[in-house]
């Protein structure tokens, strides 16, 4: 269907790569450049694709989902997706693994989209409630109390536009 390797191939290919490569630049990159050439149905097709793929690809997608830095507009006509994308993997994976992508959870609800998913958000909050019983004897309420926020604040952004 496209040129070069399939988004699965890449992460495998540079699977042992830190997390940095995909968090910061190089693989993101390449992966949201691969999904600017999506349709709604290759939207579709991932998200059932990627129950087959292994828990540390499927979060190195959910990494660079959350990448926002270098590029042009073009890719905000894709972050409705790759939101709702992330949002399914966030709610799908057991709170413990959930819990290492706050950060980039914490990308998303920083950017200025005003038009995120009601459902997508409901996801999210369902799973950080559940990251927040596993982890509450740590010493991170504030920290929590601040993503707390920053979803409080989308979900009412979304409430009030319907």
């Amino acid at each position: 269907m496209f040129h070069g390797l399939t988004i699965r191939e890449y992460i495998i290919a540079n699977i042992n790569h830190d997390s940095e490569y995909w968090s910061l630049g190089t693989g993101a990159h390449y992966i949201i450049t691969y999904l600017l050439k999506y349709s709604d149905k290759d939207w579709k097709l991932l998200s059932r694709d990627i129950l087959k793929w292994s828990q540390e690809e499927v979060e190195i997608l959910a990494i660079s989902l959350a990448y926002k830095e270098h590029f042009s507009q073009d890719t905000d006509r894709i972050l409705r997706q790759r939101f709702n994308l992330f949002s399914q993997i966030f709610e799908n994976f057991e709170a413990t693994e959930a819990y290492d992508l706050l950060d980039d959870l914490v990308e998303f609800l920083d950017l200025d989209v005003p038009e995120l998913e009601k459902d997508s958000l409901q996801k999210i909050q369902i799973q950080f409630h559940n990251i927040k019983g596993l982890f509450k004897q740590e010493n991170q309420s504030q920290w929590f109390s601040e993503i707390q926020d920053k979803i409080n604040q989308r979900v009412k952004t979304v409430e009030n536009k319907n």
